[in-house]
């Protein structure tokens, strides 16, 4: 029970720490109750009475069993039955409740530090239960702070499943998840003056509101706070006769100032910044907005900071010279900062400050109060641990100890008006004697704190509500008695939290979050074990943002998190060369070497292996974005996101306004439609009573008239729709006869240029002057023996310019590099392979004949014997984007290439070709070989053969050596059916870099061989037997692979010019082709890619019905893709197979053909929903234009174009809705 976890946490080990540090560091150096004090100034412990009653409390814990006899209530209740729980003794005898808790003991604290004594005087059962995500259970608080990031989540997925929880401790931030399923507390705080609940601070109460509801019970309160070292100070005042800083020009010139020098007399370079990281959901932007608020808002917390609150659009108060200045500051600040060092959060946030590697420390003001007073700034030989001597320590000049001070967060002169699209200088004063042409009034100026030689300081505490971690919901679905148990406990808690708060009852990140924790009365609480220069800093910082009006709520809008995540995932690419990222942590993790695989908690801000060159790169000013573009992104972002929570269009944009103005304490925007009197109400009811009656009349006039007429539209109109149907499923089977035709053979022919000649030209040439200068081969079918007679290799890439594919010769020298390792290890002359690459292969002036060799890339990648990825490290001559394997995966064309080599070839022979040479691209799955087959080629030089075995894909691998025979990955030395190479033929071997060989099999000679060219063996990739991270990686990038259609497409970023069809449009009848061969094969040699895909999604994900397809102007339609193609072609084969004789359904949605032309668009009005639609010609294919319809009422439902009209038939073939599709269809001819 609760008793058992306190104990488990106040008697944590001081040598271990709790085991939530990613490095393996010790954790928070707190003291046990009673520890003596060490030598290196470590805080004492308090005495005298508080003391007394802790030890008291702590024994009759440990020797009193709860009996709730007349013995007990006499002798045992008057030691616990304290303050709210004076009157309870016993009240809750053999009653239980269970509450999830955050897995920290520093921030469940205020909580677990009363559990026993709340049990003991009332009887009842608090079992406390740490959330561990399922990933780290049993490993206590793994992965840093996992589990305190997720417990809302764990909370919101027991709230509305199992609900074995009567209440949730979470973060303020997850209160909003919770609030439908927790109850509202209002009508408990109203009946419980005991709670006090006026001395909680107004922002503190407000974080855990949602709209009118209390929805939960606050126990922490947080905003950002600074502490300087006063040495460093002096120093700079010194050195360059500027004062303390206390704006955020002045800090970042402070810290920049100190930024690479010694500061701890070590010898070695130390920092400006501490604590800047991207921990968790915090990272920059608590940064940012601190800087920003200060530059934003003067006027009062309803001014607000992130949106424009007199916008009804909710417009982001992003582009403006005040947001561009607190970026710019933002960067210098974290280019000053340790954010590039490894380490993780000891490090970063405790280790470094307390050892003096810095300047200032920033962060929140738990973790400020925390490392305040862990012990003194200084630097043992070794841990300052365990009383060990400090060799150095910041002093005053008579050489005794100078500490740090927390100050005043920094703020700025100026500010932004925003009537006038200016920045001006801030002043208290008004009247005569000020200059409005450049100063404004700040009415929240406070002349003792914010005025300095003249200047006025705007400042703004920034209440970062995504770290008050802690909160007390109750469950609204428990039982009524178990949740006035948590209430009471609730009341208990949260009125007995100085003790907790003050830290005398162990180190915690909470803080004060009564005004009576810092009155006079509360002194004795903090000193000790505070000293009373700390305590004062701490208590004037802590009133000021408690009592300010000029306060910079957290963002309290539905899903917060979605706005957080958009604005730190640019901050990073503002500050770093990290783009693109999909996410926040992918763009966090991209600034370590080896992304998360070697730093699994890089997503939390910290890891082993910072990428040194590209902070370097960052702090010279180079980065993915300017100001411009986080501006211009960040709008998007914004607006994406608040679609996503509100709405689309002029509604969603209202309300998403209306909340946020109710987040700063304003009302919401009036209704724009009132009746303008009750004259005119009464009026308008007797008007629409008179239309009731008149239209009860005509109504019943046409319904005698509808009933006769409607049994003949009835059968009419059916008849209709079921002609229709019938003509849509003929054109659905003839799109699976041509799809399987089209990869039978070449659409145009193969063209390939020699090896010996593709190295001598320099670089990559155009398809039109090799053929001028007849160096290229034209092959006319994939039955031709050129195929049987030369090696061929297939080269793709990612183009790295926009009219040339590689301005630099970047991939032209790694595919020479590979060619020639190719003729090297096979034995062919260079003559004897010929290279296939789109530049030099495919037509670049002719578009007709150009798009019929796209159209046969599929059956091209898919027939050669080597399949090359040129992917070196490079970057974009147009874009900027640094190009790799990475980018190179993410393109549909080249999925779509990988997708045909595998489906018929496997991944044996699929390679990078990267600087440091070929490597597989499939290096670590777990392989199974297809039967293999032999035929025979002349072997290099004429005089001799060389066994080459193959499968029905067409893969193929050359022998060792006479003699000897290659075992690769579990293949047999001597697959049935090959014929072994003549003695004294002609060897033809590979012996490639490590990850590359293969062994030899051990009856033969040692030479190695390699699958360069192998057999193809399918990989498996379900999880089966022993599989290493690796090879589930590996597994994993694979099925990436197979995801052709949500690759990136040049296409589509371009909006399609003049309408052309979409490239997806263009793969559709390919890859079903592949599709079918893999289908008909699945319980054979293609078991196994099929198996992938039905794993890594399902046949709708991998071939979805619709896309949306963006016009030139913008607009988004909805077209078909796939629709019934892969459940028709699935269908067909069974039939063919013998497994069923009949179709198993009508399928009727054709899928995409681009045979037409592309239409021409016109913005026409839809009964469901406004986009352009196409007027299509009168040689359209039927059915070519059928998308699928939002309804989840219905199977399948499609809306076919034709004209202007649209079409809605279910086909489950219900008589409604093929009526009301009929009667759509009937009312104009299709053109």
């Amino acid at each position: 029970g609760g008793g058992h976890l306190i104990s488990q946490v106040l008697c944590l080990k001081r040598d271990t720490g709790p085991k939530d540090f990613a490095d393996g560091r010790p954790g928070r150096r707190g003291h046990r109750a009673g520890a003596t004090m060490p030598e290196n100034g470590a805080r004492r412990r308090p005495g005298g009475l508080i003391s007394t009653f802790v030890f008291l409390t702590s024994v009759a814990a440990a020797d009193t069993e709860i009996s709730c006899t007349a013995a007990y209530k006499r002798d045992v209740c008057p030691l616990h039955c304290t303050g709210t729980i004076a009157n309870m003794c016993c009240a809750n005898y053999g009653q239980t409740a269970v509450m999830m808790t955050v897995p920290s003991p520093w921030h469940a604290r205020a909580v677990t530090a009363r559990v026993d004594q709340f049990q003991r005087c009332t009887g009842g059962e608090i079992r406390l239960e740490q959330y561990i995500p399922d990933f780290c259970r049993g490993e206590g608080f793994c992965g840093g702070f996992a589990g305190l990031f997720e417990v809302g989540l764990g909370a919101l997925e027991d709230a509305k499943g199992a609900s074995v929880y009567d209440a949730y401790m979470t973060q303020a931030m997850d209160v909003p998840l919770l609030s439908e399923f927790v109850e509202d507390l209002v009508p408990r705080i109203r009946d419980a003056p005991e709670l006090r609940w006026g001395d909680v601070m107004a922002q503190v109460r407000r974080a855990n509101a949602v709209g009118s509801k209390q929805a939960a019970m606050p126990f922490d309160f947080d905003f950002v706070n600074y502490i300087l070292r006063s040495d460093l100070v002096a120093l700079y005042a010194e050195e360059t006769g500027r004062p303390e800083p206390r704006t955020f020009e002045e800090l970042a010139d402070f810290g920049e100032y100190f930024m690479g020098r010694d500061l701890n007399a070590d010898g070695e370079p130390d920092f400006g910044f501490c604590a800047l990281n991207g921990a968790g959901p915090a990272g920059p932007q608590a940064m940012l907005m601190s800087v920003a608020a200060a530059k934003l808002q003067y006027l009062g917390t309803e001014q607000g900071s992130f949106f424009d609150p007199s916008s009804k659009d909710a417009e982001p108060l992003v582009d403006n010279p005040a947001f561009r200045e607190a970026l710019e500051l933002t960067r210098r600040m974290w280019m000053a900062s340790l954010d590039s060092e490894p380490g993780g959060w000891v490090f970063k946030h405790e280790t470094a400050w307390l050892e003096g590697r810095c300047a200032v420390y920033n962060w929140l003001s738990g973790s400020v109060s925390l490392v305040t007073n862990m012990r003194d700034v200084g630097r043992c030989d070794g841990p300052c641990e365990g009383g060990a001597p400090f060799v150095w320590q910041p002093t005053k000049p008579d050489g005794t100890y100078l500490p740090p001070r927390r100050v005043f967060p920094p703020g700025s002169e100026t500010v932004y008006v925003r009537e006038l699209g200016e920045m001006r200088r801030c002043t208290a004063e008004i009247g005569e004697g000020v200059d409005e042409d450049t100063h404004v009034h700040c009415p929240h100026l406070d002349a003792a704190r914010d005025e300095r030689g003249g200047a006025w300081i705007n400042r703004v505490p920034y209440f970062y509500s995504a770290y008050q971690h802690a909160s007390v919901s109750i469950n609204a679905g428990a039982p009524t008695a178990r949740r006035d148990l948590i209430w009471a406990f609730a009341v208990f808690a949260n009125t007995e939290a100085l003790g907790v708060v003050s830290q005398n009852e162990g180190p915690t990140y909470l803080d004060p979050f009564r005004r009576s924790h810092l009155d006079e009365e509360a002194e004795r609480w903090w000193l000790p074990p505070w000293t009373r220069a700390n305590y004062e800093d701490m208590r004037a910082t802590l009133l000021w943002a408690g009592s300010s009006a000029n306060v910079l709520p957290g963002l309290a809008l539905d899903d917060r998190d979605g706005f957080e995540y958009a604005l730190e995932k640019l901050l990073w690419q503002y500050f770093l060369e990290v783009a693109p990222c999909a996410d926040h942590v992918a763009c966090k993790c991209a600034a370590y070497e080896g992304g998360i695989g070697e730093n699994p908690n890089c997503g939390y801000g910290w890891g082993d292996f910072p990428n040194a060159s590209m902070w370097a790169r960052a702090r010279a000013g180079h980065a993915s974005l300017d100001e411009d573009g986080v501006v211009s992104a960040l709008v998007d972002e914004y607006r994406r996101v608040g679609e996503k929570a509100y709405g689309a269009g002029p509604e969603g944009r209202l309300a998403m306004a209306n909340a946020y103005r109710e987040s700063i304490g304003l009302p919401r925007f009036a209704s724009e439609h009132h009746e303008s009197s009750s004259k005119h109400k009464k009026r308008h009811r007797r008007l629409v009573k008179s239309l009731y009656i008149a239209a009860g009349v005509v109504a019943g006039a046409l319904l005698l008239a509808a009933l006769v007429v409607g049994g003949r539209a009835v059968r009419r109109t059916y008849a209709k729709a079921r002609t229709l149907e019938i003509q849509t499923s003929a054109v659905v089977e003839k799109q699976c006869d041509e799809a399987r035709n089209r990869i039978r053979n070449f659409q145009a022919p193969f063209v390939a240029v020699p090896a010996s000649v593709f190295v001598e030209l320099g670089g990559c040439q155009p398809h039109e002057q090799l053929r001028d200068e007849n160096k290229l081969t034209f092959v006319d079918s994939v039955k031709d023996d050129f195929f049987n007679n030369y090696l061929t290799v297939f080269v793709s890439h990612q183009w790295l310019g926009r009219d040339h594919p590689d301005p630099k010769n970047a991939q032209y020298k790694v595919v020479c590099a590979a060619l020639r390792d190719v003729a090297k290890q096979s034995g062919r002359p260079m003559a004897e392979i010929y290279v296939w690459l789109d530049f030099l292969s495919i037509p670049q002036r002719c578009k007709a004949v150009q798009r019929l060799n796209i159209f046969s890339l599929p059956c091209i990648a898919s027939s050669v014997d080597v399949f090359v990825v040129a992917a070196p490290k490079a970057t974009h001559a147009f874009t900027g984007e640094a190009c790799d394997a990475a980018t190179y995966r993410a393109r549909t064309w080249c999925r779509a290439e990988i997708f045909a080599h595998c489906a018929r070839r496997g991944v044996d022979v699929m390679f990078y070709a990267t600087e440091k040479g070929l490597r597989p691209m499939f290096p670590k799955l777990r392989w199974r070989t297809p039967k293999a087959s032999a035929r025979r080629l002349p072997a290099p030089g004429g005089d001799g053969d060389v066994t080459i075995q193959t499968t029905s894909t067409k893969s193929v691998t050359l022998d060792a050596p006479a003699g000897t025979t290659a075992a690769v990955a579990g293949v047999p030395a001597s697959p049935p059916g090959a014929t072994p190479s003549p003695r004294g033929a002609p060897s033809a071997s590979f012996e490639m870099s490590p990850s590359v060989a293969v062994e030899a099999s051990p009856h033969h000679s040692p030479a190695k061989a390699s699958s360069l060219l192998s057999p193809p063996r399918i990989p498996r990739c379900a999880p089966c037997g022993e599989q290493t991270p690796e090879a589930l990686a590996a597994a994993e990038t694979f099925r990436s692979c197979l995801d052709v259609i949500h690759g990136q497409l040049t296409c589509c970023g371009c909006r399609h010019p003049a309408g052309q069809p979409c490239d997806r449009e263009e793969l559709v009848l390919p890859i079903m082709g592949l599709f079918a061969e893999i289908y008909q094969n699945r319980r054979g040699e293609t078991r196994d890619i099929y198996d992938a895909l039905m794993e890594g999604g399902s046949v709708e994900y991998y071939f979805p019905k619709t896309f949306e397809y963006e016009t030139p102007f913008g607009q988004v339609l909805t077209r078909p893709l796939f629709g019934d193609l892969p459940r028709a072609m699935m269908d067909l084969i069974d039939r063919e197979q013998g497994l069923h004789e009949k179709k198993r359904t009508a399928y009727v949605i054709p899928g995409a053909d681009t045979r037409r032309e592309a239409p021409p668009l016109e913005d026409l009005p839809s009964r469901t929903r406004t986009f352009a639609r196409p007027r299509f010609f009168r040689q359209q294919t039927l059915g070519s234009h059928i998308t699928t319809s939002s309804r989840a009422t219905s199977r399948h439902s499609l809306a076919y174009v034709a004209g202007v009209r649209s079409l809605s038939i279910s086909t489950r073939r219900s008589p409604f809705g093929l009526i009301l599709a009929a009667l759509d269809c009937g009312r104009r001819p299709r053109s």
